[in-house]
């Protein structure tokens, strides 16, 4: 079976290298009449070839990329695709890059060659640089391609290579060959358009791995990729391959002859960590009183009052977070300057408002550890693969009589136990002196419930509005009313839905106790929202949605469902029924259950007391939905909105 997949491989290899002319300058009739591109006809270009010849060698240390890109452009919109910029390292002269050229294709087999003026260096910043140019006189049915060579002296990291892009991709291939002291790990990222891999790779959760010295990876038919609702970013989706140096092969001069010698590259997890513990800019930072003992000195004493670790820690993160400022800069998870100085200038990175926090913790006998983990913008972390720069972000994780908590300072209004929504990216990697190890990032649910109590009065409802809400939502609406004590903010959002709404006796509780639920509560009148009809009366019990349609817009869907954390919204209308008037119609009720108990839609009605009562309950229980949970997902929230649109339908009394 395993001879049966290889020769199927190479089979399909071969036909693939049949089907497509990628030489330099040389293009079928058929790419030039083609005015669309058949497996999306309404992409704006098409990358019709990509082909990636990587070297890496040992005299000297350095490795190349020769890059050919063949892309015919569809529409007009797709002239953006004409303008190239080729980034690359710059600092230290460590990358370079050379031999560049680029032309215009045509039917009569001549071309239009750029001039070497055409082509132009950019400094973007102290670190990176970019070679740019542009195809002059292109129009919609132009063929373009373009070739260059990247040299850099990083063997440890060689250049990722993207099979995917933000327009169609018809053909990709990369080939590496790669001197025999070097040996690399291959990560390949994605495989539902995968013609060939070489022999020996196998699957480690939603990774290939490689450990082989020359591979070539072929793709075709890759569709563009495309942003969608609840994803984190796209280097966690898109198809790539990703090239880490995992050891090198020294000649073994002691035994003589061709014996070598293996010294690793990467790191083991305790080698991390033993780096990590005795680094100035982290470890010995929170590990060494000295270095935020002004800090210190300052919050024990308003602690020695405090009659739990909890509060003892609440009083430590809240005085952070209200008296430092984030100083704008992203230093990852290492400090810049030393913690007592950021504390006595009141401005310090995310890293180092942490580790301020961690150190004093530890003083105050609390048992907590540095966490460091990837944003959601900087990409999936991968446990398997001791690789440091995965990381870009430090929590703090403290045990508070007996509860695990995570810790993050920076907005006053947000509690202990919530990091920064960015931060929430599954798992993060927890170390110590002596020990290590991987945990799950586990938030509490955050909850909203809205409940309105109302009566008709002529054609207008009045009555009462109750917003309740925890974690995420009461941080959300806690920063809402610090800028609009007035309540005002609830009158936009409600103007928004087309609501003719006027507002009384606005009340917030528990708005500075961060810890409880925040609450805000109003009186309303809502005029011109009951419709009279001859012998009956139309209300619509949806007076509020912060969803207006479904963000599941697509047919099917090719990528996991990611959610920044798992919530419950409840929306609760209760109507009194006006005197004289009995029910004629009343919204089904409705049940959607997610598969795998992953969340539910609910919609109940009933009657108790003269009043009718409409509550919609929206529960999701799991952070991620794969793509074959996408369909029930859609139509969760294709049943949810459909309710929303429902009357509640009163008969005046014969």
């Amino acid at each position: 079976m395993k001879i049966f997949h290889l020769f199927l491989f190479l089979l399909t290899s071969v036909s693939a290298m049949g089907q497509f002319q990628t030489e330099w300058g040389k293009c079928p009739m058929s790419d030039f009449s083609m005015e669309k591109y058949p497996l999306d006809t309404t992409a704006e270009a098409v990358i019709l070839h990509d082909l990636g010849k990587l070297y890496a060698s040992v005299d000297p240390w350095e490795y190349s990329l020769v890059h050919h890109r063949r892309i015919k452009i569809l529409t007009d919109a797709g002239l953006d695709y004409a303008n190239i910029s080729i980034p690359y390292y710059k600092e230290n002269s460590r990358d370079f890059i050379r031999n560049i050229k680029a032309q215009i294709l045509q039917p009569n087999g001549k071309s239009i060659e750029l001039k070497k003026s055409d082509f132009y260096k950019e400094d973007i910043n102290n670190y990176w640089a970019a070679m740019n140019f542009t195809f002059p006189n292109v129009q919609p049915g132009s063929i373009i391609e373009y070739e260059y060579e990247l040299i850099s002296q990083d063997i440890v990291n060689l250049k990722d290579w993207y099979f995917q892009q933000n327009i169609p991709v018809r053909y990709s291939k990369i080939v590496s060959t790669i001197n025999e002291r070097l040996v690399y790990i291959y990560l390949f990222q994605g495989a539902d358009y995968l013609i060939k891999q070489p022999d020996g790779s196998f699957r480690l959760g939603e990774h290939t791995i490689a450990k082989i010295d020359a591979p070539t990876y072929e793709m075709q038919n890759i569709p563009a990729f495309k942003e969608e609702a609840y994803m984190t970013t796209e280097e966690d989706y898109k198809n790539k391959i990703r090239f880490q140096l995992d050891k090198i092969l020294y000649v073994d001069g002691s035994r003589g002859g061709n014996n070598y010698y293996a010294k690793p590259v990467l790191s083991s997890w305790d080698e991390i960590r033993d780096k990590l513990w005795m680094n100035e800019s982290l470890g010995e930072q929170f590990a060494k009183k000295n270095n935020f003992k002004n800090a210190f000195e300052t919050i024990l004493p308003m602690t020695l009052g405090a009659k739990s670790q909890k509060e003892k820690a609440n009083i430590a993160y809240t005085y952070l977070a209200e008296n430092i400022e984030w100083s704008g800069i992203n230093s990852g998870i290492y400090t810049i300057e030393k913690l007592d100085k950021v504390f006595d200038k009141r401005r310090a990175t995310k890293s180092e408002m942490n580790l301020l926090l961690l150190g004093i913790l530890r003083e105050l006998e609390i048992e907590a550890y540095p966490i460091l983990t990837s944003t959601r913008n900087h990409g999936k972390l991968l446990p398997q693969h001791p690789i440091l720069d995965q990381f870009n972000y430090v929590l703090v994780r403290a045990n508070l009589d007996g509860e695990w908590l995570l810790l993050d300072v920076g907005e006053p209004l947000r509690p202990m136990g919530y990091p920064s929504v960015n931060a929430l990216n599954y798992m993060g990697w927890q170390f110590d002196r002596t020990k290590h190890e991987w945990i799950e990032i586990e938030i509490p649910i955050s909850k909203e419930s809205l409940v309105v109590r109302c009566a008709i009065e002529g054609n207008k409802l009045v009555g009462r509005f109750t917003s309740k809400s925890k974690g995420y939502y009461a941080l959300k609406e806690r920063m809402a009313f610090r800028d609009e004590k007035t309540g005002a903010y609830w009158l936009k959002r409600l103007n928004v839905n087309g609501v003719n709404m006027a507002m009384d006796s606005f009340i917030v509780n528990n708005y500075q106790d961060v810890a409880e639920d925040f609450t805000s509560e109003f009186k309303f009148e809502l005029n011109d929202w009951v419709t009279e009809n001859e012998h009956f009366l139309y209300i619509s019990p949806m007076i509020y949605t912060a969803l207006k349609d479904n963000p599941f817009k697509s047919e099917k869907r090719y990528y996991p469902v990611d959610y920044d954390y798992r919530f419950s919204q409840q929306y609760v209308f209760q109507l009194e029924i006006p005197s004289g008037y009995e029910i004629e119609q009343l919204p089904e009720n409705t049940t959607v259950q997610l598969p795998n108990k992953g969340g539910s839609f609910r919609l109940s009605m009933s009657i108790l007391n003269n009043k009718v009562q409409f509550v919609a309950i929206l529960d999701v229980k799991r952070l991620q939905y794969q793509p074959s949970d996408y369909e029930a997902l859609k139509l969760c929230y294709d049943t949810m909105l459909a309710t929303y649109d429902e009357m509640i339908v009163l008969k005046k009394k014969a």
